[in-house]
């Protein structure tokens, strides 16, 4: 019951995950939560696979895109481990990779 409390603390109504009942509060307030999506669109709407995860010690917060003439064109959310700042430009087409830890759902919009 307290981890459901937490889950709607940290995330308010994005709370859709179940926890175990028997999960320590402690434990959720001491983790590192990532929007997770697999795939979104141009217009930031997530395709396939929306949801959370929880990173692990080697993981981060991974918010990946590529854009076109500066327009978003798709990307992905997730926790990535061994994460690294790092963009990649070919011509007019550029893939970026902004990794963070300073918070909870670091990796959102």
């Amino acid at each position: 019951m307290y981890a459901a409390f937490c889950c709607s603390l940290l995330l308010g109504s994005h709370c859709n995950w179940k926890i175990p009942l028997d999960t320590p509060a402690w434990h959720l307030l001491a983790t590192l939560l990532c929007v997770k999506c697999k795939h979104f669109n141009s217009t930031k709407n997530c395709l396939t696979q929306s949801g959370y995860c929880v990173a692990r010690r080697d993981q981060k917060c991974l918010l990946w895109t590529v854009t076109s003439d500066d327009f978003l064109s798709y990307g992905a959310q997730t926790c990535w481990t061994h994460c690294v700042n790092k963009y990649i430009i070919r011509g007019s087409v550029r893939s970026e990779h902004k990794c963070c830890n300073s918070s909870s759902l670091c990796n959102q919009f």
